[in-house]
């Protein structure tokens, strides 16, 4: 019974590490996407404001 419940033990935190590492590159990943775009968000933002502006 003990050789279960560490085996199981041991299996959980496996997972656990490879689920946090996906998560870690997910979230690398959606940083380099944002970096790409930011230049086009404050160009939008930018014309939106002189939009506001006009009215």
């Amino acid at each position: 019974m003990d050789k279960r419940i560490s085996f199981y033990s041991i299996l959980c935190a496996v997972i656990s590490l490879l689920f946090a590492c996906f998560m870690c590159y997910l979230w690398t990943d959606a940083a380099k996407d944002r970096d790409n775009y930011k230049q086009y968000y404050e160009y939008y933002q930018e014309q939106a404001r002189e939009q506001k502006g006009n009215k």
